[in-house]
């Protein structure tokens, strides 16, 4: 079994709100998730990490996997390292 992770904080350092922003007509968060669900082995294994509640709706609205990641590891020094042991330890309680 596949699984695929994206994780999107909410503030990021470089470009305000970057995985909201459009990338064309829809935000990064929804493009990754529209490629990944086009992947069969992968499109019911998809997990969004993340500590804003609007990247987390969308990925509601996409009926993915979703993982509220804590304020402790979604500061601008945490690193991407963290919020994965998160999700391995997410995946060891479900």
């Amino acid at each position: 079994m596949i699984h695929s992770l994206i994780t999107a904080r909410g503030n990021s350092k470089g470009i305000k709100n970057k995985n909201l922003q459009k990338v064309g007509k829809k935000s990064l968060v929804k493009n990754i998730i529209d490629i990944l669900k086009e992947n069969k082995k992968i499109s019911k294994n998809i997990f969004l990490s993340s500590d804003s509640n609007k990247i987390l709706e969308i990925g509601r609205k996409n009926k993915i996997n979703l993982i509220k990641r804590p304020k402790s590891i979604s500061s601008g020094n945490s690193r991407s390292e963290e919020a994965v042991f998160h999700y391995i330890n997410y995946l060891k309680l479900r």
